[in-house]
């Protein structure tokens, strides 16, 4: 009895481990699977929106320089500045002289308009030793005919080319960072004669890289350079820390700030790595070559993937509730299957023993049912050949007494035959009930055969989301087609502004040209009727002279004036 328990239990945990091996095992590779290609999928698209969103901004700022440089190069060319640099040089020292005066005025009336139209800090005119002659900024004033504070390099590099320096602090809350901005200005004989030097407020690009409608309050661009003792020095403020602009470095080929060193490096690129925080982050990183510099947009990990952290967990929630029930239903398959089997087993131990009046009570209707009852029948079919057994040694007893009844043995021989093939019968039933436990094996073939079309229809699934994965990446290119569209509108109005200005430049000067011609007319009629004065008076002194020589009064009394 412990033996067939024992056997009973393993049944009972062989099907138990089958049964969910079957249903689970594929439902996690399922599961896994889908799972996996999500989390990427959205890595993939935050990246690309990262990516876009860093390309924009970077191209942004280094449009904005590039107009900012444009802007230098009209203002190192224009005739106003060429004309009254060496007046405004030659009075530095005396700022109060008429000629400095009406030079500066000149100067003012186009250098002031454009400092507020673009919101430069200052715009300075410096002479070729490096001083100081004029500034638009009146809180400025005490700048003058001092030396720039980079002198030595501002003018090494001009002379070659446009002249871009570092970011820097200035102590004034309307503009706290500035970068500074220098061209050569060449005299009537093409050679150096002084220089532009721009103050160019950084607020405007802190608006470029801080307006952030994407994701969520994690988001962040950053503006990077790489410092000449190999360091990473971020240049605008940072989240949490306003005030780190210009004062937070990381070292180059440190563990942390890492899309900020391989921005400042010039490199191009986007991934998972750490932020200066050494928090896990999404990051894109991008060059602005026309300043050295690097632009970095990143977005926390934790914070990118929220939503399908959220969805594992309930899908994990639902997979432990799904399990315990497969317990469950296993259990009660497993039970099924190996109580009965366990009461066969019993009745066969029992008829083993003699008791041949047992009978197997199985009410199941199925194989099991069938094999009880087959069983019962044969313990029956046994109890009967017992009895004429005995029956038959009753009549052997019987014929060693009388002799006569040799035909009583012949007919009980056939009897015992006849017994034999209800044996056979009997072990042809137990074949025929061998053939229904196969056909039940066939069945659960069949039933891993559903399972497996299942898989298949989770694959299709799978499918599905691809084709709607693809379906966003063809939305995210019309967008970036939009947005294309969109700056090159941008670019002819820009074009159409530069025209419109270059034209009222060319009309200033005319007007300059023509009031110069007049001023110069006027000298002349004004040096003609001094000459004139001065011709009159010695004719009068002529005409007294000769009133004396005659021996007449003077003709002109109170002497010549």
């Amino acid at each position: 009895m412990l033996t067939a328990e024992r056997y009973s239990m393993r049944i009972k945990s062989k099907l138990t481990v089958t049964f969910l091996a079957v249903a689970v095992i594929p439902m996690l590779l399922v599961g896994y699977f889908i799972f996996y290609n999500s989390r990427n999928s959205l890595q993939v698209q935050i990246l690309h929106a990262l990516e876009a969103n860093a390309e924009f901004k970077a191209n942004t700022i280094n449009d904005y320089i590039l107009e900012r440089k444009s802007d230098l190069f009209i203002l190192q060319n224009r005739n106003v500045i060429k004309s009254f640099l060496p007046v405004l040089d030659q009075f530095k020292n005396d700022p109060s002289n008429l000629s400095y005066v009406e030079a500066k005025k000149t100067v003012d009336a186009q250098l002031v308009i454009m400092q507020k139209a673009y919101n430069y800090v200052d715009i300075m005119l410096v002479n070729k030793e490096g001083i100081v002659i004029y500034v638009t900024n009146p809180q400025h004033q005490i700048e003058l005919n001092k030396p720039l504070v980079n002198k030595e390099e501002v003018l090494q590099k001009v002379k070659a080319s446009a002249y871009i320096g570092e970011v820097h602090r200035f102590d004034s809350k309307e503009h706290p960072y500035c970068l500074d901005l220098a061209g050569a200005v060449s005299g009537s004989a093409n050679e150096f004669a002084g220089l532009v030097y721009v103050e160019l407020c950084m607020r405007p690009m802190y608006e470029i890289t801080q307006k952030v409608k994407i994701f969520g309050p994690s988001m962040e661009v950053l503006l990077v350079k790489k410092t000449a003792d190999n360091k990473v020095l971020f240049l605008s403020p940072l989240k949490g820390a306003p005030d780190a602009a210009l004062e937070k470095t990381v070292p180059l080929g440190s563990q942390e700030a890492i899309p900020a060193q391989k921005a400042a490096l010039g490199e191009t690129g986007s991934g998972i790595s750490v932020d200066y925080r050494g928090k896990k982050v999404l990051s894109a990183w991008r060059p602005i070559s026309v300043l050295g510099w690097g632009l970095v947009a990143k977005v926390d990990v934790e914070e990118a993937f929220a939503s399908i952290n959220k969805l594992e967990e309930i899908v994990e929630t639902i997979f432990i509730l799904f399990i315990v029930l497969l317990v469950l239903v296993a259990l009660a398959v497993a039970k099924s299957i190996a109580n009965p089997i366990l009461k066969l087993s019993h009745g066969a131990e029992m008829v083993g023993k003699g008791q041949l009046d047992y009978k197997i009570d199985v009410t199941v209707k199925d194989e099991i049912g069938d094999l009880a009852k087959a069983f019962n029948a044969m313990a029956k079919n046994i109890k009967d050949l017992m009895q004429k057994e005995r029956e038959f040694a009753f009549a052997e007893a019987r014929l060693a007494v009388e002799k006569k009844k040799t035909d009583e043995l012949r007919a009980l021989n056939q009897q015992l035959r006849a017994n034999e093939q209800q044996l056979k019968a009997a072990n042809q039933q137990l074949s025929a009930t061998e053939q229904q436990l196969r056909a039940s094996n066939q069945q659960l073939t069949a039933n891993e055969q559903q399972l497996k079309a299942a898989n298949q229809q989770l694959l299709a699934t799978e499918q599905q989301l691809r084709a709607t994965n693809q379906q966003l990446l063809a939305n995210e290119q019309a967008l970036r087609t939009s947005q294309a569209g969109l700056e090159e509108k941008v670019r002819e109005r820009t074009r159409e502004l530069a025209e419109a200005k270059y034209s009222l430049e060319a009309q200033v000067q005319e007007r300059t040209r023509e009031l110069e011609e007049k001023m110069a007319n006027l000298e002349k009629m004004n040096k003609f009727m001094v000459d004139r004065e001065l011709r009159i008076i010695e004719l009068k002194k002529e005409v007294n002279k000769l009133c004396l020589e005659l021996g007449r009064p003077e003709q002109y009394k109170g002497g010549v004036s």
